[in-house]
């Protein structure tokens, strides 16, 4: 079986790094590829990885990449340099019976239907915040971490499975296994956008733990804030502001754009009781190597999650040997044994608390780490998920062959 992934790299992270790593500009599709995968960014390369282990060839293309993309259409002789036609080209290349479409296009989701003519089965993924850009709906199946998701996608007679996230044991290898000093007491790492469905509850927490621990945040979201920012902020205020003093029948003539300002009061992109303790984000081994520099990692779902545990650094917390510290959520004992394996809260106020004892107990913590990791070892690997998804693949396709 062959199976061909459409992806996309945040554009924030693959600008810093070829920032770091000028000379791959203009490298080989291979060593561009290559060296992007071994930092360790989302998945990188560990699905093909745990694929592999199991007898079935993975690839998978950053579509928004474009030095890499380009690239291949040059070595490969493809004269577009549209990013949509080389994709297409990519994937006729491999020839894959599965197209797995990670990624919010619905035009260019219909043209690998249409021009795609190897592909048996194309699926899709979501997340626990559902982006209906993406052509779903359309799709043979879809996975997604939560639950929540899931439920909701079925609700819409569209076949979804639950697949949770996953570790590489290959990250410990690749920061040269390390044994590293633990010099944060508690970090956070992640996003924190202040929308409903995403991190309204997360912040309000960050602002509690930040107050009565040595919390260290490190989110993508820092270097959003500057002049430019700021002076957007200043003027939806200042609309906003307006806007109170403006009877309804005048506002009724203005355009909804500045209709939405005025009615919606704006809101900087960090709170200001955060601002202090927040550092840019970290992406890749940069990340990993964080977190195993980390006494305690703090986990917080998103809003859109308010039920199960399902996000990525449930693995990578416990998988590079950390405390994790997360949110409590009914599914959590499925995971790993709470205070065994790792610790869990159900108020900001328990949080602060297991915070203190944690960092007054040293051994213990790095007991319930050291069981985390295990159980990440044994049964939370992208091998283990291969196997899943796998299963679920094939399911389906005899489905359709005894149609």
């Amino acid at each position: 079986m062959k199976i061909f992934r459409v992806t996309i790299a945040y554009d924030q992270y693959s600008s810093a790094f070829y920032q770091k790593n000028p000379h791959l500009t203009s490298a080989p599709y291979k060593e561009q590829k290559s060296a992007f995968d071994f930092d360790c960014f989302l998945w990188a390369d560990f699905w093909e990885r745990g694929f592999k282990k199991i007898g079935v060839t993975y690839k998978d293309s950053l579509y928004n990449v474009p030095a890499q993309q380009l690239q291949w259409a040059k070595e490969h002789h493809v004269t577009s340099d549209n990013l949509d036609d080389i994709l297409i080209a990519q994937i006729n290349h491999f020839s894959p019976d599965i197209v797995w479409f990670d990624y919010n296009s619905e035009p260019l989701f219909n043209r690998i239907k249409k021009e795609c003519k190897s592909a048996k089965l194309i699926f899709g993924t979501t997340g626990s915040a559902i982006n209906h850009q993406t052509p779903w709906q359309k799709m043979d199946f879809v996975t997604s971490c939560a639950p929540e998701a899931v439920a909701t996608i079925k609700s819409k007679g569209v076949p979804a499975i639950h697949i949770d996230h996953a570790f590489d044991p290959v990250v410990l290898e690749r920061l040269g296994k390390k044994v590293f000093q633990k010099k944060i007491d508690v970090s956070f790492v992640g996003q924190i956008v202040r929308k409903n469905q995403y991190h309204i509850l997360r912040e309000e927490t960050l602002i509690k733990l930040a107050e009565e621990t040595p919390l260290s945040i490190f989110s993508p979201n820092v270097p959003s804030v500057n002049l430019n920012s700021y002076s957007k902020f200043m003027l939806k205020l200042v609309l906003h502001k307006l806007g109170n003093f403006m009877p309804k029948s005048g506002q009724d003539l203005l355009p909804n754009l500045i209709k939405a300002q005025i009615n919606n009061p704006p809101k900087l992109p960090i709170h200001p009781k955060l601002r202090a303790i927040c550092k840019p984000g970290l992406f890749g081994l940069d990340m990993y190597q964080m977190l195993a520099e980390s006494r305690i990692v703090l986990n917080i779902h998103a809003d859109s999650s308010p039920k199960y545990a399902s996000n990525m650094r449930l693995f990578e917390v416990t998988g590079i040997g950390s405390c994790l510290l997360t949110d409590y959520r009914s599914n959590i004992n499925a995971l790993f044994v709470p205070d065994e394996e790792i610790v869990v809260y159900k108020s900001p106020a328990e949080a602060v608390d297991k915070i203190k004892w944690l960092l007054e107990n040293p051994t213990e913590r790095e007991a319930i780490a050291k069981r985390g990791q295990k159980k990440t070892f044994e049964i939370h690997t992208f091998e283990k998920r291969a196997e899943r998804l796998h299963h679920e693949i094939l399911a389906r396709l005899e489905n359709k062959s005894t149609r």
